[in-house]
């Protein structure tokens, strides 16, 4: 549509309260000429308090006002804007038709006066766009409802599709991929160990061994990204306390350099998931991975009050560039193996669970992360993921 046809299409409502205000002026200056004018009675008497006036003016009113209220009110109706001239069409027509049946009737019938004949066409407009309109906005709201339901129809088929389809990636990914990724790593690493160390063999195989680590990790990144956006486990009771140990856990496990420094109560419940011990292993990992000291030091805070519980990951590396804080939770233009999903990934968990997650402070004496989650009861009951949309119907989620 071109800028000059959607300027006045935007511009009907404003005929409509237009065609309204006209409407009622010609039926003021009516009353006018019986009053004072040349539609007075031949005695010179006035003629607006004669029965078929009053009784034509009354049956005007309700059609001219609804003209006026459509027109008023069109804009904030819902309808797609696009069906306003159709809408507008109706009206017109409607009078038309009105009018012409009516001047027939006239022909056929005849009148006693001017004034009479006056009345009949302008009652015989009034009511004829009014009903025009009445058509109009019910075809209007009909054929959207129709292309609403199709849209919707088809928005579920696509998103059983699309589920179909990551669910397949996902298992391929798993099966497929990993699985060969696995093989090629365990024989890079067979070269490796059994090579000269200073000989080419064993740069290559190293080579080979890490750059496959590293495939592992995007892998597994992007099949917990699929299971993320498909998760229909219900959110339920989970205790923070006890997810963070279990990761505080995990990072310890892998070498004696590491410090964790501790600060959590006995319990602090909020509503998650199985996929909340990813919230918590990312940020470990990151603090520990992205951490160049010689002694990396991570220190874990649990906070609760009535309403939310904070937890706060520090590390003591050497801080984030400020031109990496802006993108931290962006979701990445690609999988470069030094960037990944990780923060993505931990920021729409949050947001799946009703909380968020913000770099509270970096600097050279390292960064601290900052997850808030509403906290609740151990007996809440589960309750569905409120993210989901009512069409997405379809049925499975992306496998583990």
């Amino acid at each position: 549509m071109n800028p000059s046809a959607r300027v006045e299409r935007d511009r009907i409502p404003r005929y409509l309260v237009g065609i309204a205000v006209v409407l009622a002026g010609a039926t003021i200056c009516e009353i006018v000429l019986r009053t004072f004018g040349p539609l007075v009675g031949s005695n010179g008497e006035t003629l607006v308090f004669q029965g078929e006036f009053l009784v034509g003016v009354l049956t005007t009113v309700p059609f001219v006002a609804g003209i006026w209220y459509a027109g008023a009110r069109l804009p904030q109706s819902g309808l797609d804007a696009d069906r306003y001239p159709r809408i507008l069409q109706w009206l017109l027509r409607g009078a038309a038709l009105s009018l012409a049946f009516n001047l027939l009737l006239i022909a056929v019938i005849g009148v006693a006066s001017l004034a009479m004949f006056v009345g009949w066409v302008r009652w015989s407009v009034a009511v004829g766009a009014g009903l025009g309109l009445v058509i109009g906005v019910s075809e209007a709201r009909a054929v959207q409802n129709s292309v609403e339901a199709e849209l919707a129809r088809s928005r579920t088929e696509h998103l059983a599709r699309q589920r179909d389809l990551l669910n397949y990636l996902n298992s391929f990914l798993r099966h497929e991929g990993l699985n060969t990724i696995q093989i090629i790593s365990g024989h890079a690493k067979l070269l490796m160990e059994g090579a000269d160390p200073d000989g080419d063999v064993h740069a290559h195989s190293e080579t080979i061994y890490c750059r496959s680590e590293d495939l592992t990790e995007v892998i597994t990144d992007i099949r917990l990204l699929i299971k993320v956006a498909h998760e229909e486990t219900p959110l339920e009771p989970v205790d923070v306390c006890e997810v963070l140990r279990g990761e505080i856990e995990k990072i310890e496990d892998r070498g004696e350099r590491i410090e964790v420094v501790e600060s959590i109560p006995d319990e602090a419940h909020v509503r998650a998931n199985s996929l909340l011990k990813h919230v918590f292993g990312n940020l470990l990992a990151n603090a520990v991975e992205h951490n160049d000291s010689d002694a990396p030091r991570v220190r874990v805070s649990v906070t609760r009050s009535e309403e939310q519980v904070t937890v706060e990951v520090a590390d003591n590396g050497e801080g984030i560039t400020e031109d990496r804080v802006q993108e931290l939770f962006t979701r990445p233009d690609s999988f470069a193996t030094d960037h990944g999903l990780g923060l993505f990934l931990i920021g729409e968990l949050a947001e799946q669970y009703g909380g968020t997650v913000e770099l509270a402070e970096t600097g050279e004496d390292g960064s601290v992360f900052r997850v808030e989650l509403p906290r609740i009861e151990p007996d809440t009951r589960p309750v569905e993921p409120e993210r989901e949309s009512p069409n997405q119907t379809a049925s499975g989620t992306a496998s583990e």
